[in-house]
């Protein structure tokens, strides 16, 4: 068992199959393995019987030699606990960080190193690529919600995994903005409510309650789908004005 992984509120068996795994891609690897860490809720120790377990490689260089050896392993941990691998060139990293920074602040804040060097100490995103991310995704959030509200909201309980399913994303933009803030970058589900209560939104309680509802119960009352996902319109373009602002003083 690695010992950084017995330190998180992850069941038993699936530590071990983490650890299983991590040790395979360090002996098949060998050299070419530079950075292994595990990030997201897996890493805090929140992950939920559904959640995904997040796992990064970095790699000096990827040999699809090797990379063929560890297939098998890799489909029989994303079928037993939903094994998610995210697959990185040790020289892509800082590219990574300025093109993808709103996710890499959020690995960043939540990841636990289980090989090799750190890649988040000497790598941070600037805070025009972390606004520029920030705006793409925010509206892309809003955009994504109008769609998706036409397309269900005949049938109310259809509403409830589309909370579901951008419940994560708004939180980590809630995040990200309360840190260019110059606050701590919180755990995201607080962080979104912190950010609500900056904004003075009203029902913001009852918001918050429905969206962990609609991913830990799957379910909401009647009615509170289609109050949650018109909500959740108005803060994602409200928080896409908050972005504009903040561009415009840098």
């Amino acid at each position: 068992m690695h010992p950084n992984l017995t330190n998180l509120n992850i069941d038993h068996s699936k530590q071990t199959q983490i650890s299983e795994f991590v040790e395979y891609v360090i002996s098949t690897f060998g050299n070419d393995c530079y950075s292994i860490f595990i990030f997201g809720s897996a890493a805090e120790g929140r992950l939920r019987p559904t959640s995904d377990v997040n796992l990064a490689v970095v790699l000096n260089q990827l040999s699809f030699d090797k990379a063929d050896q560890i297939r098998e392993q890799f489909r029989i941990k994303h079928a037993t606990i939903q094994l998610k691998l995210l697959l990185l060139k040790a020289e892509e990293i800082s590219q990574f960080a300025h093109l993808f920074a709103v996710k890499f602040n959020d690995m960043n804040a939540r990841h636990v190193n289980l090989y090799g060097p750190d890649i988040f100490i000497d790598h941070q995103p600037s805070k025009a690529a972390t606004l520029n991310r920030l705006a793409q995704e925010s509206l892309n959030l809003t955009l994504r919600l109008r769609e998706r509200y036409l397309l269900t909201s005949l049938r109310e309980e259809q509403l409830t995994p589309l909370v579901a399913d951008i419940t994560s994303a708004i939180r980590v933009i809630a995040a990200n903005i309360l840190k260019l803030e110059g606050q701590i970058f919180e755990h995201p589900k607080d962080a979104f409510q912190k950010l609500l209560s900056t904004l003075n939104w009203p029902d913001s309680d009852r918001i918050i309650s429905n969206m962990s509802a609609s991913r830990e119960q799957k379910t909401l009352p009647p009615g509170e789908g289609t109050f949650t996902v018109i909500q959740l319109l108005n803060i994602t373009e409200k928080i896409s004005h908050v972005i504009q602002a903040m561009s415009k003083e840098i």
